[in-house]
């Protein structure tokens, strides 16, 4: 019938509603989004109070084909099965695990058989009074469960942007969204916190927006100040925490987010990893600032880089694994703020003590969270000491 790309918007059952079909396939990389949309499309198609007698939810998600045989079994059986009284049944395979592709609970021979028989009984029609409904976070395009899905019935997918910048600005989307649903504001300094304390992943955006709206009570304002109390960092954000603190000059600070850090098992040579990346954004920065295709404005509140249209900009910053044009306006104003904090012989000698750290990470008996620790001292300690 149709395949709807649903990649900007929050579902819902209160805001989209697919024509009445005997068929649902929600698939995509945003589980969130995924389980939510799935869990209210069954919740319209089967109120809670008549759920006991009317859904059949199976869980799929397995760990092997084997496992994944049973419960195609099952959901077959089940949609011979009549509802109570002759009613409206439906059946829900949840977070199925066996339609994607390569190694996996979908690699053998018996799945694959198990799955054919399936998509026969969806090219054949489901039973009169019957609707399947299939949550998954992979299937196969190009297969011919996915395409008898797309012919008998409604398939929603909810995919995630492949490039960084994109994610960001999702992110950004999704976390918009969320505050409006709230009924929360957010100035663009606390948006920017926040995304930077919660990431990309859109199940955390939704979970910390509906703490901040917990925590706020009656006023629906959301400071910067909020954020930093009330929202829990990702461990993405924790790694950044780390590399800002260095970005910022702040060694008290750094070697405090660090044993934190080692504390809670982050791996030392990913910790080590993500200062090389900091230094190498920040010496893109410098050399962006210093040849003019970038440069600072605003207040002290509110910094911003504007970036200045130039031939040579776009062949050398085009040309990188991550353009910095596309970050998002507030990483991209911090790294330029902190580029502007060393001088070009301090990032030189830091990349320098960057790499030799790595060399003895990996060849040394010293344990790497003291190797880290005059690691950092390093970096910070000023010129010539």
């Amino acid at each position: 019938m149709s395949t709807r790309k649903a990649a900007t918007a929050p579902a819902s059952a209160s805001d989209q509603h697919e024509a009445e079909a005997s068929l649902y396939l929600v698939v995509g990389e945003d589980e969130y989004r995924v389980h939510t949309h799935a869990r209210d499309l069954v919740a319209r198609l089967v109120p809670p109070a008549d759920q006991a007698l009317g859904l059949d939810v199976i869980e799929a998600d397995v760990a092997s084909g084997s496992d994944g045989v049973l419960v195609v079994r099952r959901a077959l059986e089940s949609l011979q099965t009549l509802g109570f009284l002759s009613g409206r049944k439906v059946v829900w395979l949840r977070n199925a695990t066996f339609f994607g592709t390569g190694p996996g609970p979908g690699a053998g021979e018996d799945i694959k058989e198990a799955v054919e028989s399936l998509t026969r009984q969806i090219k054949e029609g489901l039973p009169p009074g019957q609707t399947l409904v299939v949550s998954a976070l992979k299937v196969f395009r190009g297969s011919a469960f996915y395409k008898a899905c797309k012919a008998a019935g409604q398939v929603v997918e909810f995919d995630l942007p492949e490039k960084s910048y994109q994610a960001q600005q999702h992110a950004e989307e999704q976390a918009e969204q969320e505050l409006e649903r709230w009924g929360l504001k957010a100035d663009r300094r606390a948006l920017a916190a926040f995304l930077g304390k919660t990431g990309t992943d859109t199940r955390q955006i939704a979970q910390e927006v509906e703490k901040l709206s917990l925590y706020l009570g009656g006023r629906r304002e959301v400071r910067e100040s909020d954020v930093q109390e009330i929202v829990s960092p990702s461990r993405e954000s924790a790694v950044w925490d780390l590399a800002d603190a260095v970005g910022d000059r702040k060694l008290d600070e750094a070697l405090a987010v660090l044993r934190q850090l080692l504390f809670q098992g982050e791996s030392a040579m990913g910790l080590l990893i993500g200062l090389e990346n900091r230094y190498r954004d920040l010496l893109i920065f410098q050399e962006a600032l210093r040849r003019g295709w970038a440069r600072l404005t605003g207040s002290e509140h509110w910094v911003k880089v504007e970036w200045r249209p130039a031939p040579d900009a776009d062949q050398s910053l085009g040309a990188l694994s991550r353009d910095p044009r596309k970050m998002h306006p507030f990483r991209a104003a911090r790294l330029a703020a902190q580029a502007r904090r060393f001088s070009a012989a301090e990032l030189r000698r830091g990349h320098r003590e960057l790499v030799a750290a790595h060399e003895a990470m990996v060849s040394e008996s010293v344990p790497s969270n003291l190797q880290l620790e005059f690691l950092l001292i390093r970096l910070l300690a000023p010129l010539g000491t």
